[in-house]
């Protein structure tokens, strides 16, 4: 599969650089620096999954059912960095604050879903 991606012509700068650096292409810096990311997202993801599996079976019946029907507030401000980001225009500190709440919600609705498992499993609903 093929696709285009939009870099801000700094990023692109330093890509190339690199590329000429190790004597590869942009686009195998760019694939390769994906995978990498890819990889240590499933890595931190799985780990953290294993860990919220480990504690629920510890919650009260009150805290499993709380994390069953956990629902995150509406945020305008990720809304509008979500709006910046499709835009292309989020700053370095925006981009590291979307990507810490895009995070937390990973996190929040895995221990959703366990919560939900768990309270099966107890009967709870």
């Amino acid at each position: 599969m093929e696709i285009s991606v939009k870099l801000p012509n700094s990023l692109y700068e330093d890509v190339s650089h690199l590329a000429q650096t190790k004597k590869k292409s942009v686009a195998e810096i760019i694939k390769n620096a994906v995978r990498k990311a890819v990889a240590e997202d499933l890595t931190d993801f799985s780990e953290q999954a294993k860990i919220i599996e480990q504690s629920i079976k510890f919650c009260s019946d009150e805290e499993v059912l709380e994390l069953a029907n956990l629902q995150m507030p509406e945020d305008k401000r990720l809304s509008r960095l979500f709006e910046k980001n499709r835009e292309s225009v989020l700053t370095k500190k925006e981009r590291l604050e979307l990507t810490k709440a895009v995070e937390l919600s990973r996190i929040n609705d895995l221990r959703k879903a366990f919560g939900i498992v768990e309270a099966k499993k107890r009967g709870l609903i």
